[in-house]
């Protein structure tokens, strides 16, 4: 058997390998999703300091809590006045784990009071985790 025969095979396979990864390597457009499911862009706010009290109103965007990152100071209350007409389902139940709370939000009770005593970033969310923000504590 001559040279030619034994490499054919041997050059049949790189031929095949290499066509197989051209073939791959094509880019892909990317998937757009429509408006409604695209999630909320990031809105932070500083709470604002009345009467020694640091508040800020809690809503909900498309997706998500809005705001969904919450600037306070270590030290000072903080009250958390969430909006109970826009928050409905799984979302009236916040909880923020690290710094102790956990409330249920309702028409009637809407107001989540707490104090944060040392500086950190602090996850909040629904109770399902469906629904998350974080609070920075300065």
């Amino acid at each position: 058997m001559g040279d030619a025969q034994r490499l054919g095979p041997a050059i049949l396979l790189v031929a095949l390998v290499v066509l197989s990864a051209c073939s791959q390597a094509k880019e892909r457009a990317p998937v757009r999703l429509p408006p409604a499911l695209q999630p909320d862009p990031v809105h932070e706010v500083t709470a604002e300091l009345v009467d020694g009290v640091q508040v800020v109103r809690l809503g909900f965007g498309r997706l998500n809590y809005d705001p969904s990152v919450i600037r306070v100071k270590a030290g000072i209350p903080v009250r958390i006045v969430a909006d109970s007409e826009r928050l409905s389902g799984c979302f009236r139940s916040l909880v923020i784990p690290g710094l102790g709370v956990s409330a249920v939000i309702t028409e009637e009770s809407n107001v989540i009071e707490f104090t944060p005593q040392s500086p950190g970033e602090f996850g909040f969310a629904c109770s399902m985790g469906m629904g998350s923000g974080t609070v920075v504590v300065e």
